[in-house]
């Protein structure tokens, strides 16, 4: 192992430090990332997609209703579900 080189450039992307959830099936959850590789392990229905999903709709990345209709209404109702109305 080496140690770190404390002259590196920072890296020029950005980086999801937390997921912090309130309400909903998640309620409570805080989930801190690592810089690097981030697994997200547990049962069926334990909320991994979920968290994903929650991460999508934090960052704008919805899919585009107009070129995945299917998609964007599956994740939307996704969110809805855990979260309550998108629009409130």
């Amino acid at each position: 192992m080496t140690a770190p080189n404390r002259d590196a450039k920072p890296s020029d992307h950005h980086v999801v430090l937390s997921l912090r959830v309130t309400g909903g099936f998640l309620s409570g959850a805080n989930l801190n990332f690592a810089d690097g590789l981030n697994c997200l392990i547990g049962g069926r229905g334990a909320g991994k997609t979920t968290a994903l999903e929650f991460l999508r709709f934090g960052l704008g990345l919805m899919p585009d209703p107009k070129t995945n209709a299917q998609r964007h209404k599956a994740i939307d109702a996704l969110v809805k579900a855990n979260l309550g109305s998108i629009d409130d």
